[in-house]
């Protein structure tokens, strides 16, 4: 009977040890190669392995990602700090607005405008005749003398003081007389640039200032023909002829002179002028300043019907409309 339970026994255990055998064969667990697949190494010529991406290298490169967009921010932080704050420029007083100013033919354009410590100015001349810009406390000319076209800049400062105000000006004999002058007052660094509005309130009154320059030359006619008359009928004697000389203009600017005339200029204006004929040898009156009178005796030789240009040989004067013609009589 013992002998019977145990060889049922033997029995019993080898049919479940076939079993675990059997269900071992067909069950194997997987290995970390499967688990990961990520981990397959590359084969050369191997088409590329479409398993799914894990947590790991995911994590991984959202890491990256991250670091690579705090980078990101971080530079656009970075630079605009330092477009807003100027960079190294502004903490000098060089972020400044530059400002830009035109000199035309008696006038600034703005006459009033602010700039900071360090900022710069930029002076165009618009104008026929030579400008400047000056500022006494500066040394005297800052920028210039700038012919016609011409562009200058100057660098303001860096010691002035916010609230300070300088008065600017054209340093060309007569120029600042003629109203060629305006002021300028030190703005925290930064700022400056302020001119739009100055700029177009005062463009207005120099433009018209500009016209009772030109009327005078109009009003003219009547005398102009007084004079003519008398130029004609003086044959070879002394017949005068009165000239007027405004600032870029003469009245009148056509005349007739005879032989052994005297012509007479007269500065009416504030800034300095002469007369002159190439043909008699360059200038026959002055220079004169304003308020002086000057006078020129023509030569005996020369002939009815002859025509000459005269003109104003200050530079610039000329080609902003300083000439006109005489006619022996």
């Amino acid at each position: 009977m013992n002998h019977l339970n145990r060889r049922r026994f033997l029995a019993l255990s080898s049919a479940g040890a076939a079993s675990a055998v059997l269900v071992a064969c067909g069950n194997e667990p997987p290995t970390a190669e499967e688990l990961n697949p990520t981990q397959i190494p590359d084969v050369a010529g191997a088409p590329p392995t479409l398993a799914p991406i894990t947590s790991t290298p995911e994590t991984a490169r959202g890491g990256d990602s991250g670091a690579e967009g705090g980078e990101e921010a971080g530079g656009g932080s970075a630079d605009g700090g330092e477009e807003a704050g100027g960079g190294e420029q502004a903490a000098a007083g060089g972020g400044a607005e530059p400002v830009s100013v035109e000199g035309g033919d008696l006038f600034f354009e703005p006459n009033e405008f602010s700039v900071a410590p360090g900022g710069t100015i930029t002076l165009t001349n618009i104008g026929m005749l030579p400008h400047d810009m000056s500022v006494d406390e500066w040394g005297g000319v800052i920028i210039g003398p700038l012919e016609a076209d011409q562009s200058g800049d100057y660098t303001v400062p860096e010691d002035v003081q916010p609230g300070e105000s300088f008065v600017f000006y054209c340093s060309i004999p007569g120029h600042r007389e003629a109203g060629m002058e305006g002021t300028l007052t030190i703005a925290e660094a930064g700022g400056g640039g302020e001119a739009a509005a100055p700029a177009e309130e005062e463009a207005t009154p120099e433009g018209g200032a500009a016209t009772p320059m030109a009327s005078p030359v109009d009003e003219a006619t009547p005398e102009e023909g007084g004079e003519q008359a008398a130029a004609a009928g003086g044959g070879g004697g002394g017949t005068e002829v009165a000239v007027e000389a405004g600032d870029l203009f003469f009245e009148p600017t056509e005349f007739e002179v005879a032989p052994g005339g005297t012509i007479t200029l007269s500065n009416a204006g504030v800034l300095p002028h002469d007369m002159a004929v190439d043909e008699w040898d360059g200038v026959i009156i002055g220079p004169l300043n304003g308020g002086e009178s000057g006078e020129y005796t023509v030569p005996e030789d020369v002939q009815p019907g002859e025509t000459f240009t005269f003109y104003c040989s200050v530079p610039g004067h000329k080609e902003a409309g300083m000439e006109g013609t005489l006619t022996i009589v």
